[in-house]
């Protein structure tokens, strides 16, 4: 999944990964003017409060899941670009950890794979028959 979604597709993804995880990649090079909002949903566990055509409430998604984003930008530039500071808030919710000075690009053990493309193929390869919930259903 990625990043390059409206606010709307976001709270989809996110109540579609309920009580899992969600990676989302590549910040989009334009986010759309919503993106800081889009931090604290993520974070918040829950979508906008909406109305039917007809006025009458309708059910508000929510959702637990943990989300790990990537790009090579920081969150707090995405947002200056934008116009927009990052605010204390989002800072807490979406946390920037530089990846930098590894041996081998994000790795710095290849586990006796000759390359770190080698050793993340492995890795994508016994991924799904290795994985579960990140934690208990309730």
């Amino acid at each position: 999944m990625t990043w390059r979604t409206t606010s709307a597709g976001l709270e989809g993804q996110l109540a579609q990964a309920n009580d899992t995880f969600l990676g989302l990649d590549e910040l989009p090079g334009e986010p759309h003017p919503g993106f800081g909002d889009d931090i604290y949903a993520a974070a918040n566990g829950a979508g906008k409060n909406r109305a039917t055509v007809t006025g009458r409430s309708q059910v508000r998604q929510q959702w637990r899941a943990s989300v790990l984003s990537t790009d090579e930008a920081p969150v707090r530039q995405v947002l200056q670009d934008l116009g927009l500071p990052l605010r204390g808030g989002q800072a807490v919710r979406m946390i920037d950890i530089p990846v930098m000075g590894m041996a081998h690009g994000a790795f710095n053990d290849l586990h006796g794979h000759a390359t770190s493309k080698d050793f993340s193929r492995k890795i994508e390869s016994i991924a799904p028959r290795d994985c579960g919930h990140a934690g208990a259903k309730s």
